[in-house]
């Protein structure tokens, strides 16, 4: 894998291995760029994706009032966590959950609610590597197996 160049990594990429099992892993920072929020099961390696235009974070985002002991952040996860089903594991979704390695489920980052985590394949410079098809194919099996997008939200 090719390094990050210095200068372009505003949001601190890194490939690391998992300490369990070894597996090429590849930390970000979540970008404000993403429309979206991460909350990751707190007992296995899914994440649930909540778009910024879903109507029940809009709803949420719309009906919270700042409290001057918390910040807006943190009462719209609060209410997010509060309000999504639990993961198929029977976990809960939190913002704040240790990311796990998505081929052993063992804890690879702890108290880094603002990091994602993904296989090394997404770290991968496209200007620099032609992703192959297998590589493509590889990105969409992680997307459906690891990242919750619908069916989110608690009755």
């Amino acid at each position: 894998m090719d390094e990050i160049a210095e200068d372009d990594n505003w949001l601190n990429a890194s490939f690391l291995n998992c300490q369990n099992c070894q597996v090429a892993l590849y930390r970000v920072d979540h970008s404000g760029f993403h429309d979206c929020h991460f909350l990751y099961c707190d007992s296995c390696a899914i994440c649930a994706e909540v778009d910024f235009y879903d109507p029940v974070y809009a709803e949420i985002n719309r009906s919270l009032v700042t409290d001057a002991g918390k910040s807006k952040y943190r009462l719209i996860m609060d209410a997010i966590e509060e309000r999504l089903k639990p993961c198929d594991c029977g976990g809960k979704f939190l913002a704040n959950a240790a990311r796990r390695c998505y081929s052993c489920a063992a804890v690879v980052l702890q108290d880094t609610p603002d990091v994602d985590l993904y296989p090394a394949l997404f770290g991968v410079d496209p200007d620099e590597h032609e992703i192959t098809e297998q590589e493509e194919q590889a990105a969409e099996e992680f997307q459906a197996k690891f990242v919750r997008t619908e069916d989110l939200w608690k009755p």
